[in-house]
């Protein structure tokens, strides 16, 4: 029995010189390693409401980006201007003046029911709802709906 004991004691305590310094024992002894994020990471697109800063800061016309930069990020996208993500980059949106307030149209439908105006051969949408208030009211199967855009949010 005394020569058990004597050899498990050994045992335990070389185990334990050897967990300490190896690194196993990162709950015992804690570090940091100063990570920050890489600057060469690499965005390939953003999602509905933002665009990729290889766009740039001015002269969007909705045109995409072929090939993504390292480096990029995905950013808010402007007020007046839509954004359907991907690597589409920020589009001039049309505004219908209601009462000297403006109302920015989108491409897309995002709402159902929502406002269609067609100008030339392009429709543009207005969002409705029963629960935001905006400048313009439509009366649509007897329910009032509001139009409104993301500006109002």
């Amino acid at each position: 029995m005394g020569r058990r004991f004597r050899f498990l004691s050994v045992f335990t305590v070389l185990f334990a010189f050897f967990y300490i310094n190896t690194g196993f024992a990162t709950t015992l002894i804690p570090t940091t390693y100063g990570y920050s994020c890489p600057s060469y990471k690499k965005y390939y697109e953003c999602s509905s409401g933002y665009y990729l800063s290889d766009c740039g800061t001015s002269g969007w016309t909705g045109q995409s980006i072929s090939s993504p930069a390292y480096g990029n990020s995905c950013k808010t996208c402007p007020s007046g201007y839509s954004c359907s993500g991907g690597t589409v980059c920020p589009k001039a949106r049309r505004a219908l003046n209601v009462n000297g307030k403006k109302i920015y149209l989108n491409d897309q439908k995002l709402t159902t029911p929502s406002l269609n105006v067609k100008i030339g051969t392009t429709t543009f949408y207005g969002s409705m709802s029963t629960s935001i208030d905006g400048p313009l009211k439509i009366k649509y199967n007897g329910t009032t709906y509001s139009v409104y855009d993301d500006t109002m949010l």
